[in-house]
């Protein structure tokens, strides 16, 4: 890793607010509301066209390297339970569970609440899990049934569902009551359930991951729910220094020798 520093050069304006987080180097990172996180991201597809799919691929390479860390550096061997549910976030938990296949992981993908007809990229991301062996399952009942098997004989679960507006909340509430009970470790794309009301109204549940990997910049409602984010890690979503300096990130490029870094509180 580099050195970067929280200094602000000459031409930096001032921050608005003081940052949450350092890197382990001391850099300061502030969080960004959810709206303007969306705002960025639907952005930098529709003018700078970048495609979806783009984003998604350095993203799931970014989540698969969190997973490995967790499973000792290697996914050899590894048995990892993937719940996606066709969203982007989902579509993220499916290119991490490419690259975990293809690392020599067993993996098991678990969609919540299947439709008949899923999006384009949702079908571009699946097809190839399907052929390259991984395991498909359709997770039609919200109540946990069946799943406590499948999650128990698993070494880590990736949690790619926490966008899922369309899905009947009852599906978040079992998922997190079920994996806070298991011993299993549980990773979180964007947030954990219940840390970002934004993102998962109405849930009855909170679940504590083991570790969540934030898109870019933290959402500003995890501050409130620290407790349940676990090791906390940031991965390039594709921004130019440009936003980044909008959004008062300053000093050395976050992204400049690794594209997935740990996040720590300040001291």
């Amino acid at each position: 890793m580099g050195q970067p520093t929280a200094a602000q050069t000459p031409n930096d304006p001032a921050p608005r607010a003081s940052p949450r987080y350092t890197t382990r180097e001391g850099q300061l990172v502030p969080y960004c509301e959810y709206k303007d996180w969306l705002n960025r991201l639907q952005k930098m597809q529709s003018e700078e066209q970048l495609y979806q799919l783009q984003v998604i691929e350095g993203c799931g390479y970014s989540c698969a390297m969190v997973v490995r860390f967790a499973l000792g550096h290697t996914a050899d061997k590894g048995s990892i339970t993937v719940f996606a549910g066709d969203t982007f976030f989902g579509c993220i938990a499916l290119a991490a569970a490419r690259h975990l296949l293809n690392s020599g992981a067993h993996v098991k993908v678990v969609i919540p609440h299947p439709t008949s007809e899923f999006s384009d990229d949702f079908t571009k991301l699946l097809i190839p899990i399907d052929r390259r062996g991984g395991e498909l399952f359709g997770w039609s009942d919200p109540t946990w049934g069946e799943l406590s098997e499948l999650v128990e004989n698993s070494h880590n679960v990736l949690c790619g569902f926490t966008d899922a507006e369309k899905i009947d909340p009852l599906y978040h509430t079992n998922f997190a009551f079920n994996m806070n009970e298991s011993r299993v470790p549980v990773h979180c794309i964007g947030a954990p359930i219940g840390a970002c009301s934004e993102l998962i109204p109405e849930v009855q549940e909170q679940l504590f991951a083991s570790s969540t990997l934030s898109l870019g910049l933290p959402f500003s409602l995890l501050d409130k729910n620290l407790d349940l984010v676990g090791r906390h890690y940031l991965c390039d979503v594709g921004w130019a220094l440009s936003d980044y300096r909008q959004l008062q990130v300053y000093g050395t490029s976050l992204f400049a020798e690794q594209p997935v870094i740990q996040l720590n509180l300040p001291s």
